[in-house]
């Protein structure tokens, strides 16, 4: 009894074995067009987030600037939704 169970497994599994390769299973999720919208709609926004990170690198957010007069700082916070400012004083340094 176990020899024909185990027969007949055998044989159902080179039958879905022969029935589509691995090439043929990536080429059919290739061609899959609601996955195809999926990667094009994460392609879009990844573009989307890296133009923003590039348009804030422009504008000088990610750097470490020293400025020594208020109304330079008030001019570069002011030109920024958000932004941080780290005061320090020569006593407590």
């Amino acid at each position: 009894m176990d020899r024909k169970i185990k027969e007949a497994a055998k044989q159902v599994l080179d039958e879905r074995d022969d029935a589509l390769s691995d090439d043929e299973i990536f080429a059919e999720l290739e061609n899959d067009p609601e996955l195809e919208a999926m990667r094009e709609a994460r392609l879009n926004q990844l573009k989307k987030e890296m133009d923003h990170m590039r348009d804030l690198r422009s504008q000088g957010h990610g750097e470490y600037s020293e400025l020594n007069e208020e109304e330079a700082m008030v001019k570069l916070i002011a030109s920024s939704a958000k932004g941080v400012v780290h005061f320090k004083h020569p006593q407590f340094a």
